[in-house]
This record gives C-alpha cells, sequence and structure tokens, in this order.
C-alpha cells in the first residue's frame, strides 16, 4: 500500500474510531452504574437453587430479587423465612407482570410459602421486600423447596388455592354473598378430590368459611366448621400450636357473635395462652389487654367492654389461605 493510500485509510477510520468510542462510552458507563446501584442497593438477582438456602440481611425498604427458570407445567414451591423483619414475596414473570404476591399478616417472624405453577416457559424473578420503609434491619432465609412438573393433584391444590384467594378478595370487599360460594367450592375441591378428610390445607378452607358465615351471620353454618377446622389443627399440629390458636379463637367468636359467652370464654383463654407462651407479651397480634381479658369471668358485659381486643384476634385470623406447605 502506497504512502498516499495509508494515510487516506488513516484519516478516513480515525473520526469512525472516535465517534464510535463516543457513542458507546455512555453506554457502557451506564451499565456499570446500574449494575452498583443494584449491588448497593440490595436488589441484584440471585439464582435459586432446589434445596439451598440463602439467609441474608435485609433494611426497611430495600428488597432482594433472585432468577428461576421454569418450564411450562412447572411446579415450584418457595419458602421465606422471616426472622425479625416483615416482608413481600411477589413472582413477576419474564415480562414483568407479578404474578403471584403473598403477604401473611405474621408480623416479622414466620414463614411466607409461595406456591406456582407455570403457564408459560421462562426466567421468572422472585422479589424479596421490606414491607414498611422505615423498618429496623432484620433476616430472612429464602429456600427453593421443589420446582418439578405438576401433577393432576398438585393443579387441583393450585386451583383451590386461587379459589380461595379470589373469596378474600371478594369478602375484603364486603362481597360476602359471592364470596361463599368460592369457598365452599374451593373446599369442596380439596375434600373430595385430593386431600381426603383431615389435611391442613382442610383446615385453612374451614377457617376461611367460618369467617365468611359470620361475616354474614349464619352462626349455624358456622360452628360446626369451626369445630371441625380446630379439631382437625389440634390433631394433625398439637396443642401449643398457634394455628391451633387460632382456630380456637375462630370458634370461640362463632359463641360470641351469638351470644353464647360461657362457650366462647374457654376457647378465647386457650388462643390467648398459646399465643402468649408462644410469641410473648409484645407480639404485635396480642397485645397485653388480650392477655387481661383471657383472665376476666365470661360475662355479656365483660366480652362486650373487652370487644375491641376480641376483634385484634379476630382481624389475625382472617387471612386467605398461604399455608399449603405444611400439608
Amino acid at each position: 500500500m502506497s504512502d498516499l493510500n495509508k494515510a487516506t485509510s488513516h484519516s478516513y477510520w480515525m473520526p469512525v474510531l472516535v465517534l464510535a468510542f463516543l457513542l458507546l462510552f455512555p453506554y457502557f458507563g451506564l451499565r456499570g452504574s446500574m449494575a452498583q446501584n443494584r449491588k448497593s442497593s440490595g436488589t441484584d438477582s440471585r439464582k435459586l437453587e432446589v434445596g439451598k438456602a440463602i439467609e441474608r440481611e435485609l433494611s426497611g425498604g430495600a428488597a432482594h430479587s433472585y432468577e428461576i427458570g421454569l418450564k411450562t407445567g412447572q411446579l415450584f414451591k418457595l419458602i421465606v423465612e422471616q426472622r425479625g423483619i416483615d416482608v413481600v414475596v411477589k413472582l413477576i414473570n419474564s415480562i414483568g407482570v407479578t404474578a403471584l404476591e403473598v403477604d401473611s399478616p405474621n408480623g416479622a417472624n414466620g414463614a411466607e410459602p409461595l406456591t406456582f405453577i407455570a403457564t408459560t416457559s421462562g426466567k421468572y424473578r422472585v422479589e424479596v421486600r421490606s414491607l414498611e420503609k422505615d423498618a429496623a434491619a432484620g433476616r430472612y432465609a429464602i429456600r427453593l423447596a421443589e420446582r418439578r412438573a405438576a401433577t393432576d393433584k398438585d393443579r387441583a391444590l393450585y386451583e383451590a388455592d386461587k379459589l380461595m384467594q379470589q373469596a378474600s378478595a371478594l369478602r375484603d370487599k364486603g362481597a360476602y354473598n359471592a364470596a361463599v360460594p368460592l369457598a365452599e367450592k374451593a373446599l369442596l375441591a380439596l375434600r373430595e378430590k385430593v386431600l381426603g378428610s383431615e389435611p391442613i390445607a382442610i383446615a385453612e378452607a374451614l377457617n376461611q368459611l367460618t369467617i365468611l358465615y359470620i361475616e354474614e351471620g349464619e352462626f349455624a353454618k358456622a360452628e360446626p366448621v369451626a369445630q371441625r377446622a380446630l379439631a382437625i389443627r389440634e390433631k394433625r399440629l398439637g396443642a401449643a400450636d398457634p394455628d391451633v390458636a387460632e382456630a380456637a379463637n375462630m370458634l370461640g367468636m362463632v359463641y360470641k357473635e351469638n351470644g353464647d359467652y360461657d362457650k366462647a370464654e374457654p376457647l378465647f383463654k386457650q388462643a390467648f395462652s398459646i399465643f402468649q407462651t408462644r410469641f410473648g407479651n409484645e407480639h404485635p397480634n396480642l397485645a397485653p389487654s388480650l392477655i387481661t381479658s383471657a383472665n376476666c369471668s365470661a360475662s355479656a358485659a365483660i366480652m362486650s367492654a373487652q370487644s375491641d381486643s376480641f376483634n385484634a384476634l379476630w382481624r389475625f385470623g382472617k387471612k386467605p389461605l398461604a399455608k399449603t406447605a405444611r400439608l
């Protein structure tokens, strides 16, 4: 190549290279900045593997992100164990749409189980976010319990869960007449098609149905349903389990709302004792007034005076079906 050609070649490519550098430098700088921001904010993604728990600290208002690949028809079960911080667990599909969100009213401690059956293949993202921006830092552990092809039983359970979630949403809007048939349908599906007569998911569905019957004033229907929920939980979980306390409180509410205070009092005392022993007097769902009211004798006047305290536990019991991981 002649000296003239070399000079011409250099003079042609040099501006092109300079222009390319100027155009691409901001892009790579932005990517680096975004990656650094993700790390500093705690939202950098990690991959989840079956059976391998990841324990991390989370600050108030912060979020952590996890990736999982799913194929159409695959089931996965995820458990986030809260250890001093209240979190919301959200599943986001490959196009950025929230597929499922879980936030059980168990405060800053306890499990947030999430079960999902994928309808499309792709990468999904699990987001664990602090519920309150000003919350003190706490810890949590996240574990992918299962990832496998869904069975017919899995799909039936999943559909029953969705029915209960729909019923809960209608209940929250005050549409009790529309919610009751959905809850009854979910219970029928669980009892006759999937689980038999006693597993814990049945008790969960019975608990939600009890709430709806109480809201509708159908105490004759609510009583046997609540009794069965309590019996199942006592048999499967033992007398000291918090879920037994919840069921005892629910049956007590049936009797209280129906004016049968003599039957309500021992059930409230049972619930208070379990919660106090398990969580202490400072648990958000167990105010000191609840402990005090447990030691009172049952009477219409006392029950009326303590209605706010009883209603605190009533609200605690009104939660969606979210614990099928205990089957």
